[in-house]
This record gives C-alpha cells, structure tokens and sequence, in this order.
C-alpha cells in the first residue's frame, strides 16, 4: 500500500502540474485506488497549499476526497453545487463525494468559481505559526509530558506548533526503510522529523 501511495501521488502530481495550479485542483484518473485518494489529496494539498480533490473510477461512478485550507469550506462549497453530485459529505477540510463522470468538468468548473469567490493569492502562502519558541535549555522531558497531557489532538484540537529559537545540529541521522526520516540532536535535545506517511 505504501508503495501505491507513493506512485500514484507522484502520478497525481504530474496530473496536476500538466493541468497548470488552480484555485481548487481536480485531479481524475480511473486508476486511483478508491482507499489511498484521500492520503494522496491529502499530500498535494500540503505540497501546494491549495484545496485539492483526488477522484477515481468505481462502478462506473466517479468517487472520491477532497482536502481543503483555510478560507475555503468544502462542505459548504459542495452544499452549493449538490446538483453536480450524486452524493457528499465532509467538514470545512475534508470531504468525499461521488458524481457521474458527465458532471465532472461542470464540477471542477463550479468548484474553483465557488473558491475565486472566498480565496485569494495570499491564502495560498504557507504560514506557519508556532504557538511558543522554546531556547534550546528550555525543552525537557517533563514539558514532553505536559503536552502528552493534552491529547488527544484534532480537528477542533490540533497539535501545538513549538519552535526551538537558535537550534544548531551537531549531528543528523536518517532513519526509516527508505531515510525518510531525520532526527537531528544537539546536546541532550533530539528533534525527529517524520515524513507523513
């Protein structure tokens, strides 16, 4: 399954990127196994920064999942255009759906005009807020376990956003299968980063 995900994002991605970025990014292919469209829609919208739908062939039917950002409400964006679809539902960042395949350009049509209405170049910029900025000294085993505490995390939770101020590598590793993982330690601090699988 891992590996599926992986080609058929990199196969999303060159769809998008022969499509050329849009408000919303409707990407179809018949091929696209229905269990990974919402990782793989999940993965272009954290790459772009961009609301993303990732859609596939089923019976004849054309099913699938959006993922969205801030600014732009999918599910109420799909209560507008419902006479597209044969079937939806979702929250403000994620959704599925499923229409007739003769629906889809109206649907990718309605869907950007509905996101050009409520969206803008600067929704698109990537900001990146961390709610506190930890010195090096300052982050220990007991805040760890302080924020531990506070899980579990959501959509209406998320997880904090914590930043290390003047944070300098002395050493890094690559981890996993494949290294796709790194963990950089300084001191008694270790900081892994995950790719998100």
């Amino acid at each position: 399954r891992k590996q599926m995900t992986e080609e058929q994002t990199e196969k999303a991605d060159q769809l998008l990127n022969q499509k050329g970025l849009q408000y919303v990014n409707v990407i179809y292919h018949p091929n696209f196994h229905e269990g990974i469209v919402g990782l793989i829609a999940g993965r272009l919208k954290e790459k772009y920064n961009r609301p993303v739908f990732v859609l596939t062939k089923v019976h004849g039917m054309i099913k699938g999942s959006g993922r969205g950002i801030d600014g732009f409400h999918l599910k109420e964006a799909l209560d507008q255009i419902k006479y597209l679809l044969k079937g939806y539902g979702g929250h403000a960042k994620a959704c599925g759906l499923s229409l007739e395949e003769e629906n889809l350009g109206a649907f990718e049509e309605e869907i950007n005009r509905l996101a050009k209405e409520s969206l803008n170049e600067k929704d698109f910029e990537k900001v990146i807020r961390a709610e506190y900025v930890f010195q090096p000294g300052e982050l220990t085993i007991e805040v760890v376990d302080a924020l531990r505490e506070l899980e579990p995390f959501g959509e209406g939770f998320p997880k904090p956003v914590l930043a290390i101020n003047n944070f300098k590598a002395t050493q890094i590793f690559y981890m996993g299968d494949e290294r796709q993982h790194v963990k950089l330690k300084n001191g008694n601090v270790d900081l892994i980063m995950r790719s998100e699988e």
